[in-house]
């Protein structure tokens, strides 16, 4: 279960397809996520983008810098989002 759980027919499908809709819907956040995920350390970002990625739940805040808020996220969205979404 937990091998599958990142991907497009695992547990937690439904909700990161709705967390993928909504970043899809604001290209700011979508790039700015896309940093996040990819960058090996915590990132500074716009205050604007961070407070959203922190309003949906998919970063932290880490004194200045933000960080993926968990590894499920960060493994499903930098697939998808390396492809260039």
């Amino acid at each position: 279960m937990l091998a599958s759980a990142a991907t497009d027919t695992g547990i937690f499908s439904d909700h990161l397809h709705a967390l993928l809709q909504v970043l899809q819907d604001f290209p700011d956040l979508l790039g700015a996520y896309r940093q996040v995920v990819t960058a090996e350390t915590p990132i500074v970002l716009e205050q604007k983008q961070a407070f959203g990625l922190i309003c949906l739940g998919l970063v932290r805040k880490e004194h200045n810098q933000v960080m993926a808020s968990c590894q499920l996220y960060r493994q499903y969205f930098r697939d998808r989002l390396s492809d260039g979404i």
